[in-house]
């Protein structure tokens, strides 16, 4: 931000300050997200379209472009160095579950791309938040589908503005912010640069409907009725409810976090009772417990604890005694391994049947996969110790509460059902 608002403010006035300023707020923001990789090119779009900080007609706008290089040379070099600087010291080269690096893994990239930016588009002409998305994968099709139906009404109600170069850079800063995020999927952290963009889409449009335009733009009987239309619906769907959001929608995150705190505290409960060396949860209420659980684990009991979660989902889990050292647990659904916190850990590429991980003390096969292939279905544990062993905490959560569970006590290959976790809303509140 700072950026761009020094690179217009060097546009109007050229005092040589306002070039060293926005290059360095440039590279600060380089250095501190990748999403800024966009930030140099709509510099230079800016010096193109905007040369002087005001509309010029286009062969104007083209001669003042090349004659003033340094306008837009230097955050070119920057972003330059910086790609090159990215490539050559290794960021950005094992793609995640969560991340798909366009170099790695392209035809996957665009597919994302293609499904998750309508929904984007959809979370910012309307209240409907991205992250329903993530908790709910089986909508993004849904969502994406009425996102392109908003965008296109909103290009239709911008139409009349088409000649004006401050809306074409903003619809360009909006569309180009988002692209390279959507690498990670739809998120509301993705809207934050995107709305430079899209706010001064929406106030363009606001302006023109009939009570403001009457007292700010001299063209308001010349708006077409379709802008004005546009521009309420931006208004009252957009606008008005994101201020009520805005509002309310912190509050929404506190039960949740209250909830998932109190729920691991009814494990430590049994961590500091019995002492063990090891701690493993075989089940959660929800994908939210994918990586929480063992630091709250140790802020409590004020000491460091090998804590491990097996599975963290939003389905029926089950377990199976194998042997004395060994149990397999089960879901009935995607989930285990395709949620959004699961794939920051997991690589691109789903595991195949027979894959084997093992980290320290416990060894995991993948035994079988969902119907479409799409997730593993059940797992086999192998411990370098008896499950009877005292140093060893086995727990489950029986949809109330976490409780210790004797496998041994289980008939080999018995399925015992842990929790049915189907209900997502619930496990967030």
């Amino acid at each position: 931000m700072v950026a761009l608002v020094a690179h217009a403010a060097w546009l109007e006035n050229r005092k040589p300050g306002l070039v060293a300023m926005s290059v360095a707020a440039l590279v600060l923001a380089l250095l501190s997200k990748e999403s800024a990789v966009v930030a140099p090119v709509l510099l230079a779009l800016m010096s193109l379209l905007l040369p002087h900080g005001r509309e010029q007609e286009l062969r104007v706008r083209l001669r003042t472009y090349f004659g003033d290089p340094l306008s837009w040379v230097p955050a070119l070099i920057v972003l330059v160095v910086y790609l090159t600087a990215f490539k050559m010291l290794g960021f950005g080269g094992p793609s995640s579950g969560l991340y798909l690096n366009p170099f790695i893994a392209p035809g996957r990239w665009v597919a994302q791309v293609i499904t998750h930016l309508p929904v984007m588009w959809l979370a910012t002409l309307s209240p409907v938040p991205p992250s329903l998305a993530m908790f709910m994968p089986s909508t993004i099709p849904l969502l994406a589908g009425v996102g392109v139906l908003l965008f296109a009404l909103f290009v239709v109600g911008l139409w009349w503005l088409r000649r004006s170069a401050l809306a074409l850079w903003a619809m360009a800063a909006f569309v180009l912010a988002l692209v390279p995020q959507m690498s990670a999927g739809a998120s509301e952290r993705a809207l934050y640069l995107p709305a430079i963009g899209s706010s001064m889409l929406l106030a363009m449009l606001c302006v023109e409907i009939g009570p403001l335009a009457r007292r700010i733009s001299p063209r308001a009987l010349r708006t077409p009725v379709l802008t004005r239309v546009v521009g309420w619906a931006a208004l009252l769907i957009v606008l008005l409810p994101g201020i009520l959001l805005s509002v309310a929608y912190p509050f929404t995150y506190m039960p949740s976090n209250e909830s998932l705190r109190d729920n691991v505290l009814t494990a430590v409960t049994h961590i500091e009772e019995r002492q063990p060396e090891q701690v493993l949860m075989l089940n959660a209420p929800g994908f939210f417990y994918v990586f929480y659980p063992p630091p709250i684990v140790d802020f409590y009991i004020e000491r460091e604890t090998d804590v491990r979660v097996l599975s963290a989902l939003n389905g029926i889990v089950s377990v199976e005694r194998s042997d004395d050292r060994s149990f397999v647990i089960r879901t009935d659904r995607d989930g285990w391994l395709t949620n959004f916190f699961s794939k920051i850990f997991r690589p691109a590429r789903m595991p195949e049947l027979g894959t084997v991980y093992e980290k320290g003390p416990v060894k995991a096969t993948v035994l079988e996969m969902t119907s479409g292939g799409s997730d593993i279905a059940a797992v086999r544990f192998e411990l370098d110790r008896p499950l009877s062993d005292p140093d060893l905490l086995l727990l489950q959560w029986d949809g109330a509460s976490y409780r210790p569970i004797d496998l041994v006590s289980l008939p080999v290959g018995e399925p015992v059902v842990l929790a049915d976790t189907s209900d997502i809303w619930a496990s967030l509140m």
